[in-house]
């Protein structure tokens, strides 16, 4: 049966009800029921290496309200800190693997009040199997005992013949031990480093030999993205102690106080995504966070 109704009797766009705005309360509980909205069931999941397949900047700035939502499944400084939960969607995406991975793979070392993110050493050597232009994943080879371990790391690149090896085959191999690599350790005897360094030195052998092997012949695909041992080494320590209060407390929040990171930042990427909206979408009520309680 046909609409006999006059566009009169319906009601007009501004008459239909608005979905709730996200509040900064919201994000800091986890409440994600008021996270998603009407755009949520259009998106696409596991689109290549897995994670949400967006569309557009909005899309991407959703996926990042909700993620920041998630709790214990991503690390503290994450949790309700929209920003960050942004540059690490927009991390995944531009390497092709899920959002929740990489951030699981992330945390904050500091340097006199300066704050860095780095990454967990399995995150470099995840990278260069997925995405190096090798035949074959990385091969290992080891030599030595104790302080004198070493760790070789070679493959070979498509259309090429000769495996690259790191260390190279000329290189001192007595820069390259377990001695000379493994960080020193704290007041109370433990290495400030990854504890597997002390646990299972191969395997942090292996992280390590890889990251370099990827620095030395690939760096485009983990530039700008460094390990906590690359980031004390220029003086930053993992702010462990801390972490937990990267996000603003809830009062703080609530009394505008949060930094750029949390509702400034949010405000700024709803604003940059309205603005470059196709002129032919049809535009959706701003669901950006506010000072609302």
């Amino acid at each position: 049966m046909s609409d006999q109704s006059f566009p009169g009797d319906r009601p007009m766009e501004s008459d239909r009800p608005h979905p709730e705005r996200v509040t900064r309360r919201d994000l800091a509980e986890g409440n994600a029921e008021k996270v998603v909205n009407e755009r949520t069931e259009q998106v696409l999941l596991f689109k290549g290496g897995g994670g949400v397949n967006v569309a557009n900047l909005r899309d991407m700035i959703d996926e990042a309200k909700l993620l920041s939502t998630a709790g214990p499944m991503i690390p503290p400084w994450l949790q309700g800190n929209v920003g960050g939960m942004f540059g690490v969607c927009m991390k995944a995406h531009e390497l092709g693997i899920s959002a929740l991975t990489l951030a699981g793979w992330t945390y904050i070392v500091e340097n006199k009040g300066e704050k860095r993110v780095a990454y967990e050493s399995q995150f470099f050597h995840a990278i260069v199997e997925q995405r190096a232009p090798i035949t074959t994943r990385l091969n290992v080879e080891y030599e030595g005992e104790g302080d004198d371990r070493r760790c070789r790391v070679y493959a070979t690149f498509k259309g090429e013949r000769e495996p690259r090896y790191f260390p190279p085959r000329s290189a001192d191999p007595g820069q390259f031990t377990l001695g000379k690599l493994r960080p020193a350790r704290n007041e109370y005897g433990k290495v400030k480093g990854s504890p597997l360094w002390d646990l299972k030195p191969d395997l942090q052998l292996f992280y390590n030999m890889s990251r370099d092997w990827a620095r030395m012949y690939c760096p485009d695909i983990i530039g700008g993205m460094y390990g906590r041992d690359e980031m004390e080494d220029a003086g930053f320590v993992v702010a462990s102690e801390t972490a937990k209060d990267i996000s603003p407390r809830l009062a703080e929040r609530l009394r505008g106080n949060a930094p750029a990171i949390g509702q400034a930042a949010v405000a700024t990427l709803d604003a940059y995504a309205n603005e470059h909206a196709a002129k032919s979408q049809k535009k959706v009520p701003s669901d950006a966070v506010s000072d609302e309680a």
